[in-house]
């Protein structure tokens, strides 16, 4: 499974080719939506015929905050340029033994080693 970022989202709705892939990957199941990135792509405007596709995919639990932090300093993350979506993103992806699909270059990097 992986866990699409909102970067790799807008791509995909501006036709970059780099997202070619991702509905394949979304018809074979393969796909989790965070709620967090969801409300990214709301806030940046996201049409609500979209929207309403998107809910359909698999989402993620939000993890508590008090877990958050735990996982924060247990894989040492403070100080490395992530910001509080990548931390959820970098969780959520431990707890549910994924794979994160972004390009981000900080984020990718951390998901590289502790995934």
């Amino acid at each position: 499974m992986i866990l699409v970022d909102t970067n790799v989202w807008i791509d995909f709705f501006k036709g970059k080719n780099d997202t070619k892939k991702l509905p394949e990957l979304i018809e074979q199941d393969q796909v989790f939506l965070h709620p967090y990135v969801l409300t990214e792509l709301v806030i940046g405007g996201l049409k609500k015929e979209i929207q309403t596709k998107l809910e359909k995919i698999q989402t993620l639990e939000i993890i508590s905050e008090d877990k958050m932090r735990l996982f924060v300093i247990k894989e040492n993350l403070i100080g490395k340029g992530l910001g509080l979506v990548d931390i959820h993103l970098l969780a959520s992806a431990r707890m549910n033994n994924s794979e994160i699909w972004t390009f981000d270059s900080v984020l990718k990097k951390i998901a590289n080693q502790i995934l």
